[in-house]
């Protein structure tokens, strides 16, 4: 089933507030949540590691925000209590203080005009938005690289502190806004240099921290390195840099000395306040990739030893790619860590268990050809453990980069589309993967991936237990259908719209025990399958809309006639006759529909813009006539919509904190289920499924799928 939300809809407010006068809410009455298998598999960012606290690492994703882990990434938790805005869900940096305790500064944005500021002093455990939009460093987890490639990203060592003094400086390399200067914690900005410039990097000088360099990318009228000078005062002196290359991708000082990631020119030291530029392993790097990551630091020899990372890694001629090297003399020699295969392990870091991903996608593995890289560090307190995030997630090596394991258990990156449960069985439909699947209620998942989409948009558990599955192309109309179970895989049903997406199914019963699949089609129209029979169109595009994946169909009971559709640009529809014919009965905006199967009468609840409308009397007659009466229950900006066999409504809310809601009096008061993990992870809820056993799922637009259980 499919729940989305409406994209306009993505605006929080404060959920107590809301609530209105008689409307239950406890506590004491959480349920349990946690994250489900489905871990990993988001691109990951940034990393940090607490340089007071052993083990304490932060993460930060392309698109799901901030993870924190007390144990080097054993075991991660969402950490976005606070956030309330979904631009600062697109890390960009990220890094702790060293002068102020358990202090953390971070930045994020998707795209030029959007950015956000964010600090925590709790360790990363909730965040203070201080600034957004356009008063706030405009930051990219995502485009434009140099040139506007994908790859490496505007993301890394972009936040420069200046804690010497009573003025704290926090100084940052921003997308376009060139290098910003705040003396209020963030809350306000000012350029001091470099407006225009595509800042890639930003440190302060290790003797002096009014010093900073900025390394950019070719574009705009800038190229390669500036050193800025009086960054504190009120007239900067800004200087480029003549011996840098023309991008510079990445700094980073390693005690005392500061080295340089700088693309496909490779890795430098830089010297003498930034005037000398010494190419180090120059017959070692290839010019094919792209060198982006820069750390290490200094042994207790006095030797520097270094990591550098790439994005485009080349082929080492054994499946593995030359994406990470290791230097343990300040870059004189270079040796490869990323490409043994029988050191790459695919076991979670920390735990017994095989990552769900590995199996089938091990290309996208640590040292594969389609692995790139974030940012890699080395944690300050125990330096040979090494973190490198990229594609898929974070990994790490605890013996300085010979062994490497996923460090993704909790990480709950994956975007959901759609979710499906009945009993202890769970299908997400997700981003990049396809979808997942579960026969323990979610604890542990298996890769699925009918068809050539690589998103799952649609998924439905039948009442006799059939499963079908709805994929297709992240972003083009192409690769879709609808997909059945079997005892040897996934059987194309052979839907006939030219392998358009599958916006949204349901599943009825025929008297015989066959299976009748109602498909909402994007730009295709509504279609229908009966058994083994054919599918056949049961209404046009130009009827019922579908212009995109926006739909929400539901069979309340899988043995009566009656389905509901919801479009948000056409309105509700009903079939009396199991799908065969369709009739408008409502014309509002509806974004979905969801069934009460233990209603004699047919009750059904329909989520508006404006909320949640409860329809107790649909099978005949229509709301504009006002012949069916509508409802409105009062819960506060309602997120997607089910009910269970016993009429109980769920609702996840989309409120920060966020919220889980039930009703066991068809919407009259409301008790929140939520717990500490379901509020700092589901800002962003997209679907629902119950199992009818008492385990609750719901999908996550940014954080994979959480699990809840409770009565």
């Amino acid at each position: 089933m499919k729940r989305r939300l409406a994209a306009a809809a993505l605006v929080v407010a404060c959920a107590g507030a809301l609530l209105p006068a008689g409307t239950a809410t406890g506590v004491t009455t959480a349920w349990t949540w946690r994250q489900s298998g489905a871990v990993g598999g988001g691109y990951q960012n940034v990393v940090a590691a607490d340089p007071r606290r052993a083990g304490k690492v932060i993460v930060g994703g392309e698109l799901s925000g901030y993870h924190r882990s007390a144990d080097a990434g054993n075991n991660w938790v969402t950490s976005n209590s606070g956030m309330g805005n979904l631009v600062g869900y697109h890390v960009a940096t990220l890094t702790f203080s060293k002068r102020l305790d358990n202090t953390v500064y971070a930045a994020g944005g998707a795209l030029k005009g959007n950015g956000a500021f964010l600090a925590s002093t709790d360790g990363g455990a909730s965040w203070d938005v201080r600034a957004t939009g356009v008063d706030a460093p405009q930051m990219s987890s995502l485009n434009p690289g140099c040139g506007n490639a994908y790859h490496p990203r505007a993301t890394g060592n972009l936040i420069a502190l200046d804690e010497a003094g009573t003025t704290k400086r926090i100084y940052l390399g921003s997308l376009n806004d060139g290098v910003m200067r705040s003396t209020d914690g963030g809350r306000t900005w000012r350029t001091i240099a470099l407006r225009g410039a595509f800042t890639r990097t930003l440190i302060t000088d290790p003797a002096n921290p009014s010093i900073l360099y900025a390394g950019v990318c070719a574009a705009n009228g800038f190229s390669g390195a500036y050193r800025i000078t009086g960054a504190g005062s009120t007239t900067p002196v800004v200087k480029r840099l003549a011996a840098a290359p023309s991008t510079v991708e990445e700094f980073a000082v390693i005690g005392g000395t500061v080295y340089a990631a700088a693309g496909s020119a490779g890795v430098f030291r830089v010297t003498n306040g930034g005037d000398t530029w010494t190419r180090l392993g120059a017959k070692f790097f290839s010019a094919a990739s792209l060198w982006s990551g820069i750390t290490g630091f200094q042994s207790s020899t006095g030797k520097h030893v270094l990591y550098a990372s790439c994005a485009y890694p080349v082929a080492h001629g054994n499946g593995m790619y030359r994406s990470v090297a290791k230097s343990t003399d300040g870059g004189v020699t270079w040796k490869w860590v990323s490409i043994d295969p029988a050191k790459v392990h695919y076991t979670m870091a920390g735990t017994t268990k095989k990552w769900w991903l590995a199996p089938s996608k091990l290309e996208a593995m640590f040292g594969r050809e389609n692995f790139e890289t974030g940012q890699v560090i080395v944690d300050p307190i125990n330096n040979n453990r090494v973190f490198v995030t990229g594609r898929a997630g974070i990994w790490r090596s605890d013996d300085g980069g010979v062994n490497w394991y996923p460090a993704v258990n909790g990480l709950g990156a994956p975007l959901t589309h759609t979710l499906a449960a009945r009993g202890a069985r769970m299908y997400a439909g997700v981003t990049d993967w396809t979808a997942v699947s579960s026969t323990d209620y979610g604890a542990t998942v298996t890769r699925q991936s009918p068809g050539s989409g690589t998103y799952g948009f649609s998924a439905e558990i039948a009442a006799n237990g059939s499963v079908y599955l709805g994929p297709g192309h992240k972003d083009k109309n192409t690769f879709g259908g609808v997909y059945v179970a079997g005892a040897g895989g996934w059987t194309n049903t052979n839907l006939p719209t030219g392998g358009k997406r599958v916006a949204e199914m349901t599943v009825g019963l025929e008297p015989g025990g066959g299976n009748i699949v109602v498909a909402a089609v994007q730009d295709g129209g509504l279609w229908r399958k009966s058994g083994t029979g054919a599918w056949k169109q049961v209404a046009s595009v130009a009827t019922v809309g579908l212009a995109d994946t926006e739909a929400s169909l539901t069979w309340p009971n899988a043995t009566q006639p009656y389905v509901y559709l919801a479009v948000p640009s056409k309105g509700l529809f009903r079939s009396t006759d199991g799908g065969n014919s369709w009739t408008k009965i409502w014309t509002a905006e509806v974004l979905q529909v969801a069934g009460d199967s233990s209603s004699s009468s047919g009750r059904i609840y329909v989520r508006l813009p404006g909320g949640i409308a409860r329809l107790d009397s649909p099978r005949s007659g229509t709301v504009d006539s006002g012949a069916i009466s509508k409802v409105m229950v009062p819960v506060p900006n309602a997120g997607p919509v089910a009910v269970d066999a016993a009429g109980v409504v769920h609702v996840a809310g989309r409120t920060t904190p966020a919220a889980y809601y039930t009703s066991r009096d068809f919407g009259a008061t409301w008790t929140d289920r939520a717990d500490a993990v379901y509020r700092a992870s589901a800002s962003f809820p997209v679907d629902i499924a119950l199992s009818g056993d008492g385990r609750y799922y719901v999908g996550l637009k940014r954080n994979g799928v959480l699990v809840g259980r409770g009565s």
